[in-house]
């Protein structure tokens, strides 16, 4: 999958997570250019991360005109997926189903007035994960 990304997407939260928690010795991104939104003043570093004050929405139209963001991956911040979803600015849909019962958390689908087809495209499963491949349908 990450192979075909060239830009990834997420929110300071999930950010912070990675750093701290799930990666905090290497940055799993390598090869993309990482896009970090943020309300604080951080500057850009050498692993190509790159922090914007700015809306998501705004963020993938401006990369779709430039070279780079063909192939853009929301790494998550249900904010920030939720921003797209109202927007119906998300193709493709890979949705992890991980057997853990949380109990509460943030919802990643917020409430809509819209409804938005999907189609599936497919499913794997590893490690007792289940992932679920859907495409947005132009109807």
């Amino acid at each position: 999958f990450f192979s075909g990304v060239d830009t990834v997407i997420m929110g300071r939260k999930t950010y912070n997570q990675i750093v701290t928690e799930l990666s905090p010795g290497q940055w799993p991104y390598e090869g993309a250019t990482t896009y970090v939104l943020t309300r604080h003043g951080e500057t850009d570093n050498a692993e190509n991360i790159r922090f914007k004050n700015m809306d998501v929405c705004r963020l993938i139209e401006a990369l779709k005109q430039e070279s780079e963001g063909k192939d853009i991956w929301i790494c998550g911040g249900a904010k920030v997926a939720r921003q797209l979803i109202s927007s119906n600015m998300i193709d493709t849909y890979h949705l992890a189903v991980i057997p853990v019962l949380l109990g509460n958390g943030i919802r990643l689908f917020g409430t809509t007035d819209q409804k938005i087809k999907l189609e599936m495209v497919g499913t794997k499963e590893y490690n007792g994960i289940i992932e679920m491949v859907y495409s947005r349908r132009n109807i």
